[in-house]
């Protein structure tokens, strides 16, 4: 979304979840305060970004380009206690452990460089769908899967919800 102007009217009502420092400061600067928001402190790992936590901050080392699960743990017990998380290395993919901890209904939002500020409404779904990507990662996805209440050894989906998915989601 280029024109983020929308934001406040989209988002009325709903418990906003923010990953990425220049999505968290906008979204303030509209008045829009995150329940949790996930931040390292910089935008393109360089230029520093100032941002007060309202609830407190619990901090989270995550490498770029991975989940830690500890960083994953860090960000659940944030979206349960509405507290925001200092990541030292990069918050990018901890979007997917704080979507999946996430309540049906509310939203995430982060940052896409270069394009604009992603919205996904939290549902069933959208987290089937980050289970999906989940799955094709290297490392522990077993543990990963556990620590957020999915059995690695059941399907995800049933028959009913696999057809759906797949006219939601087609290119999985």
């Amino acid at each position: 979304m280029k024109d983020d102007r929308l934001l406040p009217f989209l988002l009325r009502g709903k418990t906003l979840v923010t990953v990425g420092d220049v999505t968290t400061k906008r979204c303030l600067e509209l008045g829009l305060v995150p329940r949790t928001a996930i931040f390292d402190g910089k935008t393109r790992r360089s230029q520093w970004v100032e941002l007060r936590a309202p609830n407190g901050v619990l901090k989270a080392f995550n490498p770029p380009g991975q989940i830690c699960l500890d960083a994953a743990k860090v960000v659940k017990k944030a979206i349960l206690t509405s507290t925001w998380v200092k990541v030292e290395g990069e918050e990018d993919l901890l979007a997917i452990p704080a979507l999946l901890s996430s309540e049906n209904g509310w939203a995430l939002l982060y940052g896409q460089p270069k394009a604009g500020v992603v919205l996904v409404e939290i549902n069933k779904y959208t987290k089937l769908h980050f289970l999906e990507i989940i799955k094709m990662f290297d490392g522990d996805v077993e543990e990963f899967l556990r620590e957020f209440d999915y059995d690695p050894n059941q399907p995800l989906l049933g028959e009913l919800d696999e057809r759906l998915y797949d006219l939601l989601f087609p290119e999985l």
